[in-house]
């Protein structure tokens, strides 16, 4: 199993076109042949993070496909890909394997965990929450203090802060040189160890999710 994070971002007043090819691939999921059995579709924060500000202009797709080569004939055939690509979308396409998972994504765990995978290789994070209704105020409080400090982490190359449901459902996806840097950061860097320490002891989360990556390839 492979997972692919695709992000399109569309120039001026086509961000429209990005909108609306959310419900789009929604409406191809239900009546087309070859979607994925998991299949998202995501709006993005501006600054890479957990972000209250949304980016109207990048929208986001993921799932998971038995092969890149899969992936690729589904995204031939795809009647709303090619809409979409009328409109000349810029793409950042990014193929991932699982080698550790905890949690799960609307009840189930969507990660096919790959054992084999070498430890030592560049690596993306995926933390992905529902936030109870009751710790809103909490959660993005303590957002910014996070933001700030992350694009200058050691080992970075780039990070996506990705959403289903605005403010509710959320998620950050980073891509770091090595796990050990970004094992530093998570753990070990406050104020995100902070963060994480209050997701536990306050209970900000009703489902949670969070795996870990090795990139297989990045194409734009």
């Amino acid at each position: 199993m492979i997972i692919v994070l695709q992000v399109a971002e569309y120039k001026g007043f086509r961000w429209v076109v990005g909108l609306f090819s959310m419900p789009l691939f929604h409406i191809y999921r239900l009546f087309g042949s070859s979607c994925p059995a998991f299949f998202k579709t995501m709006g993005l924060g501006k600054n890479g993070t957990f972000d209250i500000q949304p980016d109207w202009h990048r929208w986001a797709i993921m799932g998971t496909w038995d092969s890149i080569e899969a992936f690729k004939l589904w995204e031939k055939e795809n009647y709303v890909i090619k809409f979409l690509e009328k409109f000349s979308p810029k793409k950042k396409t990014i193929f991932l394997e699982a080698h550790t998972v905890h949690g799960l994504w609307d009840g189930v765990n969507p990660f096919e965990i790959n054992n084999d995978l070498p430890k030592n290789t560049q690596v993306a994070v995926l933390t992905r929450a529902t936030i109870k209704f009751s710790k809103l105020k909490a959660f993005w409080a303590n957002v910014p203090k996070v933001a700030q400090i992350m694009p200058e982490t050691p080992g970075l190359i780039f990070s996506l802060g990705i959403g289903e449901i605005p403010f509710i459902k959320q998620a950050t996806i980073s891509f770091w040189e090595t796990e050990e840097q970004m094992l530093t950061f998570a753990y070990k860097q406050n104020p995100h160890k902070e963060v994480i320490k209050r997701t536990r002891t306050e209970g900000w989360y009703a489902e949670e999710l969070f795996a870990r990556f090795n990139i297989l390839k990045i194409e734009e």
